[in-house]
């Protein structure tokens, strides 16, 4: 009798486990994520790997007395938890504002933004973020705005943005100019309204630069890119767009030759949608993926930030910006995974039900993506600076598929009822 109990209680620990293998295993959207920040609203613009795993993140830090704000650089380690944070506050009253930042190879960081009296801010600190030098230069107009920073093969630096007109300006490694270009696309009796929000270092020492312009192209506004040499003279510059509001936000020159462009666009669908141009080495266009007809990607005219891009190890690409189609409500964070062509593998949205958006993203060293962005959790509470992990695979189906579960079910309901008539039968 004991040895059949034991017999009994083995087949059903068996079709325990084989049941609990049999289910779905669904791993998070997220792998973590950290929020920073304090009362007002802040928000994240940029974000950088560092060599030991951790993060350096640039943005805004709202005062809610004052109603203004500083530009905000965030430390962290490999987790994404701070270990410090600095604010940087220029003359006058009004907001200073972080754009782009970069890790210098000499070591520290060094910031393009904009300053409370709207002249274009540039930042040198150490790697402790306390600030070296600082300069501040106007291109006239009523505001000028750096929106993108590199640092060039050589250890000098190129800023990109817009004043009257855009501009790529040279600066040494002390933040001393070397030369300016200004790119006008208006006539003298209009207003210019264009402006360059990201550039590259390509080969032969080129530069690549995307943004939009309204005085070119087809529609009201329309991505714009443009090709200039090492001295920053234009090679030749493309415009893509309908007849719609266009923007480039973010381009890259991609490892098989030619460009990618992350941009926002709303001249070919109902609503303001993503959108990836893929172009040659002279600008010629190879093909274009819309996104807005899963996503219904939010704020896309909305410089800076709208969008952003990069080339995955595989040769496909990710993007990210905040989507209403999808997710806890309002506006989520969105994370877009796709293929070589630019075809859409996954996507997946972070948040809560009211308002959220992300601005940048880089592949980790480790595998998988982190996107800085913001968080409104609440409908009168406070903005945070966001930044999230994600892994690089597929999220779980929203329908789980239990025909596997089902099937083991009934499989093992009959073999408990073969064994019980089994056991009756041997007991009389």
């Amino acid at each position: 009798m004991l040895r059949r109990r034991r017999i009994l209680q083995a087949l059903v620990v068996s079709f325990a486990i084989m049941l609990a293998s049999a289910l779905p295993v669904y791993a998070a959207d997220e792998l973590w994520y950290q929020e920073y920040g304090g009362d007002g609203t802040d928000e994240l613009y940029d974000v950088v790997q560092l060599s030991d795993g951790g993060f350096a993140l640039l943005g805004r830090l709202g005062n809610t007395s004052s109603g203004e704000c500083s530009a905000w650089l965030t430390r962290t380690n490999s987790d994404g938890e701070m270990i410090w944070n600095k604010t940087y506050d220029s003359p006058g009253l009004g907001s200073d504002l972080g754009y782009s930042l970069v890790e210098v190879s000499t070591g520290g960081y060094l910031i393009a933004g904009r300053t409370a009296t709207h002249d274009a801010w540039m930042i040198r600190t150490d790697a402790s973020g306390v600030m070296v030098w600082n300069s501040t230069f106007t291109m006239g107009g009523a505001s000028t705005d750096a929106f993108c920073v590199i640092e060039c093969s050589n250890g000098e630096f190129v800023v990109v943005g817009h004043g009257d007109g855009s501009f790529l300006l040279k600066l040494d490694s002390s933040g001393n100019q070397l030369w300016n270009k200004t790119f006008i696309t208006a006539s003298a009796d209009e207003y210019e309204t264009s402006g360059i929000l990201s550039v590259a270092e390509v080969s032969g020492g080129h530069f690549i630069l995307a943004g939009y312009t309204e005085g070119l192209g087809a529609g009201d506004s329309d991505v714009w890119l443009i090709r200039a040499d090492a001295d920053g003279n234009e090679l030749w510059n493309r415009t893509f767009g309908g007849t719609d509001y266009d923007m480039g936000y973010s381009v890259i020159e991609v490892s098989t030759g030619g460009f990618a462009i992350a941009a926002g666009t709303s001249s070919f669908e109902d609503s303001a949608g993503g959108w990836l141009v893929r172009v040659d080495g002279d600008g010629n266009e190879l093909w274009n993926q819309l996104y807005n007809h899963t996503t219904g990607f939010a704020g896309m005219m909305s410089a800076p930030g709208g969008l952003d891009v990069v080339e995955c190890s595989d040769g496909g690409f990710a993007l990210t910006s905040g989507t209403y189609a999808f997710g806890a409500g309002g506006s989520d964070v969105w994370l877009g995974r796709t293929d070589s062509d630019g075809v859409l593998q996954w996507q997946k949205a972070f948040g809560g039900e009211y308002l959220d958006k992300g601005h940048a993203l880089v592949e980790l060293a480790a595998g998988g993506f982190a996107v800085a962005g913001f968080m409104r959790s609440a409908d009168t509470g406070p903005v945070n600076g966001i930044l999230v992990a994600f892994e690089d695979s597929a999220p779980p189906s929203e329908v789980p598929d239990y025909t596997l579960l089902i099937a083991i079910g009934i499989g093992g309901a009959v073999i408990l009822i073969v064994i019980v008539v089994y056991m009756r039968k041997r007991r009389t």
